[in-house]
């Protein structure tokens, strides 16, 4: 791994936290754009997939988002971690 490809990876961390203490204080709307960040920079990232399709599933809730998105979400998550 050279030193662009490490800071990228501690740049998605950095976006992923964010979004995950955004999402913690039901901030969901504020959190998808930093965890899409996230996984832009590092599509591998389990876990910033994991709280965007959190995040979409109880905006679908609040009628603000599509489930499909969702899904998808989650349905990379498991094709991820296999």
């Amino acid at each position: 791994m050279n030193y662009e490809e490490l800071v990228q990876i501690i740049r998605s961390q950095e976006e992923r936290d964010i979004g995950i203490a955004l999402f913690h204080k039901d901030r969901y709307d504020k959190a998808l754009p930093y965890l899409e960040k996230a996984i832009e920079l590092n599509p591998h990232d389990i876990k910033a997939r994991q709280y965007r399709g959190m995040c979409k599933c109880l905006l679908v809730v609040e009628n603000k988002e599509d489930i499909q998105d969702a899904i998808l979400d989650f349905k990379i998550v498991l094709h991820l971690r296999n």
